[in-house]
């Protein structure tokens, strides 16, 4: 016979598991990342470094890029060996020189390429750009990865988990998606859904468009053509036309009055990426948006002429301003060292990106600048997009 204690005991133990039964579930816990870096904000490129030979070499994010590539340079350096290509290794029906024999560090991972890595001449890219770039990090490294990119606190995560509430979920593989890199099917402006490369090293305007869909879209009254822009690509410049786009749809989220440029390849870059939390599930074949802070942000010409800029170690100064630019009206002049833009270290910006955010005159901008022994704070609030006749937006030696 049980003892009345033995009893009030089991009686108890049944009572708490009754309760613990109606008490609400702990959210999962979110495993620590892989990896985590610090990167630019607001659309930068993204830049990695790489550790070879106990060397660190900057490479920018590609997920645009099947097989990761180095410049011509390291690949020297290093006496990469060329290797033979294996049965059925063909990309397109013909397979660019592969070269062996890289291992580098990313942080505490080791990288390894088995089938080796491609070599191109980044000469041009560092020159027009203003970036330090020595290769593309691309799928061939990503692809067993979940990669979170946070512009809104400028880190890049490697994850070995979804984290909670990634946002809403869209399939970045279609069928006949050969070439390995991540697609997505957008709608501009009503027009029938496409194929769109995702590309984290594309910078810029928002989107690229074939000229076919941009033709229809003009003839629509959806597109307006803007101006010529100057575009840097590893092949070298080239000018295309800029459009901006009554509107994209990408899932369920609907973005406004976005810049788009004539090309040959659509494409969606990181300028239309940044107003989001990105995750990209690459193993499930997902990417998960949630929207940030610059969401609603229009898009701004890119106009990289508007001053010059030195950095000497972490400082950036101005050494020419147009007076009567962007940056000019905002207050800035000749000789400003530069804190701050929108409260981002410029130690994480690329010369490219605060080149960018000084020649936009539509969004809105706080900069920090020291002035001898003055600190001044200089703030513009947004303005009315372009799409509302403003086209003071063209580059200087387009205007008349």
């Amino acid at each position: 016979m049980s003892s009345p204690r033995l009893i009030f005991v089991c009686a108890f133990a049944a009572h708490l598991i009754a309760l613990g039964s109606f008490s609400p579930a702990a959210p999962p816990r979110q495993r620590p990342p892989i990896a985590e870096f610090d990167i630019g904000a607001e659309g930068d490129f993204i830049i990695l470094s790489l550790t070879i030979d106990q060397h660190e070499y900057p490479f920018l994010l590609n997920t645009g890029l099947p097989i990761t590539v180095v410049d011509d340079t390291l690949r020297k350096k290093f006496d990469l060996r060329k290797l033979e290509p294996g049965p059925g290794a063909t990309r397109r029906g013909t397979r660019r020189e592969r070269y062996g024999g890289l291992r580098p560090a990313l942080g505490n991972l080791r990288l390894d390429f088995p089938d080796g890595v491609e070599s191109g001449d980044y000469t041009g890219m560092r020159e027009g750009l203003d970036i330090d770039c020595f290769g593309e990090i691309g799928m061939d490294f990503l692809a067993p990865y979940i990669v979170q990119i946070d512009f809104d606190q400028g880190k890049l995560r490697l994850l070995s988990s979804l984290p909670p509430a990634p946002g809403e979920a869209i399939r970045i593989k279609q069928p006949g998606d050969e070439n390995r890199v991540p697609t997505a099917l957008v709608s501009l402006a009503g027009q029938p859904a496409q194929k769109f490369i995702i590309s984290t090293a594309r910078s810029g305007n928002s989107i690229d468009a074939n000229p076919d869909l941009l033709t229809k879209l003009e003839e629509s009254g959806k597109a307006s053509n803007l101006a010529k822009e100057r575009g840097v690509q590893r092949s070298g410049t080239r000018r295309f036309d800029a459009f901006r786009v009554d509107w994209a749809q990408l899932g369920s989220t609907r973005t406004e009055a976005l810049i788009c440029n004539s090309s040959e390849q659509n494409g969606l870059g990181l300028s239309y990426l940044a107003r989001f939390v990105v995750t990209f599930d690459f193993p499930r074949r997902k990417m998960f948006l949630k929207k940030g802070e610059h969401f609603a942000e229009p898009d701004s010409p890119l106009d990289l002429e508007e001053v010059a800029i030195e950095r000497v170690g972490q400082k950036i100064s101005l050494r020419e301003v147009n007076a009567y630019g962007p940056a000019g009206r905002l207050g800035l002049r000749r000789g400003d060292l530069i804190e701050s833009i929108n409260g981002h270290d410029l130690r994480r910006m690329t010369n490219w990106q605060v080149r960018r955010l000084l020649g936009q005159p539509d969004r809105a901008i706080s900069v920090v600048v020291r002035r001898g022994d003055e600190e001044l704070t200089l703030r513009r609030d947004a303005a009315p997009t372009a799409s509302e006749g403003d086209d003071s937006h063209e580059p200087d030696e387009l205007r008349e």
